[in-house]
C-alpha cells in the first residue's frame, strides 16, 4: 500500500440510523469497506485491509473495556478486478 492512494472511511453511527451500520449485540455488524475503481488491483491490499480491521477491533474491544468490536465487515471491490476470487454483489449505495 506504500505507493497506492487508498483511503479507507470508516463511520460508526448510532444503531438505527439510516446508514448499514447496526449494533447486534456487542458487534458492529454491516460494516462497509470499499476500495476506489482507480486503484489497481491487487489481492494483497485485500489481505492488508483485513488485517487493519482485525487490528482496530481489538483497539476498540480493549478501548471500550472490551464492549464492543467490529463482528461482520464487507469488502467491496471494483467491478474492473478481475484477477480474484471475489464475491460480486448486485448493488451498491
Amino acid at each position: 500500500m506504500a505507493s497506492e492512494a487508498v483511503a479507507v472511511l470508516l463511520l460508526v453511527f448510532l444503531p438505527g440510523s439510516t446508514f448499514g451500520i447496526k449494533l447486534e449485540g456487542n458487534g458492529y455488524t454491516d460494516v462497509l469497506i470499499a476500495i476506489n475503481p482507480v486503484v489497481p488491483e491487487n489481492p494483497l491490499l485485500i489481505e492488508r485491509i483485513k488485517e487493519m480491521m482485525s487490528n482496530a477491533s481489538s483497539v476498540l474491544f480493549t478501548a471500550t473495556e472490551d464492549k464492543f468490536y467490529f463482528e461482520e465487515i464487507t469488502i467491496l471491490v471494483p467491478p474492473n478486478w478481475s484477477q480474484g476470487d471475489y464475491g460480486r454483489t448486485k448493488t451498491e449505495t
